[in-house]
């Protein structure tokens, strides 16, 4: 997963430098006669922004365009772009004119989803949105990029490299910055007693819960101290595969990434302030999710009660 969070604005006559989406979204509002994004702004829905909605085709609208850098080697097979709203823009990629996949959403069925790979190519890649006439709905949000890739952080964001397997560690640091779903890390166990009480413990770990199996079977999840789980119901004599899966959080995917101030407090505000020129990836505020020490089968007694 790839956030694109900086964009060119060009509205009317005025191309403008690149800017944060935030920034350049309440640009358009103002440019259109608002005071800034009644969205966040104002509490009279109907009069204050529905019944504004009376903007004309050629008389109104902006042009926002997302740029993102693919390196060389990179698969692009199933690339696809994410857009929220795309029924409000016409959408481009490299000047070819794309449309959204009908019946299909991601996250949230006003995300369309676009099918890009054929479209992309190694070097400078420029997804633009166009909306013409501009409707108050045009709040303009992150563009997604999705596919087997990994990142590395460049000067303004982060490059598209070519996808390399994870290992023990932060998901961020391995070229997943925006990875939100889970990883699941899988070992092998010899066992000679099945009479005996068995528990699985967690190493060093963060995300937001743990899920365990062995020999395909749910042995529930882990989610407090001690990073504890018995699984003693479903070891077998012999070899036993456990597997332990590490879930993320949506943090890392929707941030706030600029300018945190306190982590796990989220406002519409949290939103409001990033660096005026995109920082590089590194600069993003990231959590680390992932498995950083490996998980152990501890056995025992077996508990008399």
């Amino acid at each position: 997963m790839l956030v694109l969070d900086y964009c060119l604005l060009t509205i009317g006559p005025d191309h403008q430098a690149e800017q944060y989406f935030y920034t350049a979204s309440d640009k358009i509002f103002k440019y259109h006669g608002f005071e800034d994004n009644p969205w966040v702004s104002s509490s009279q829905y109907r009069t204050g922004i529905l019944d504004r909605d009376t903007f004309k085709t050629g008389k109104s609208g902006f042009r926002a365009d997302y740029i993102f850098t693919v390196g060389e080697g990179t698969s692009t097979d199933s690339m696809r772009a994410v857009i929220e709203r795309p029924e409000l823009y016409h959408v481009s990629v490299n000047g070819t004119i794309v449309k959204a996949s009908e019946g299909n959403w991601w996250l949230d069925p006003v995300n369309g989803v676009f099918e890009i790979g054929t479209l992309v190519r190694p070097g400078k890649n420029i997804i633009s949105l166009v909306a013409d006439p501009m409707s108050v709905h045009c709040e303009l949000a992150p563009v997604f990029i999705l596919s087997n890739f990994s990142l590395r952080s460049i000067s303004k964001g982060w490059a598209i490299v070519p996808a390399y397997a994870l290992e023990r560690g932060s998901w961020s640091e391995q070229g997943r910055p925006f990875y939100s779903d889970a990883v699941t890390y899988r070992k092998s166990f010899m066992v000679n007693d099945t009479t005996r009480h068995y528990k699985i413990r967690l190493g060093k770990w963060n995300g937001t819960v743990v899920a365990v199996t062995v020999n395909g079977r749910k042995a529930g999840i882990i989610f407090n101290n001690p990073w504890e789980l018995d699984v003693t119901g479903l070891v077998k004599e012999g070899a036993n595969v456990v597997e332990v899966t590490v879930v993320g959080s949506l943090k890392n995917l929707l941030g706030p990434h600029h300018n945190v101030g306190r982590r796990g407090f989220v406002t519409p505000w949290s939103f409001k302030y990033a660096p005026p020129e995109q920082p590089p990836g590194e600069a993003y505020d990231l959590t680390d999710y992932g498995l950083f020490e490996d998980f152990t089968l501890l056995t025992g007694t077996v508990d008399p009660s």
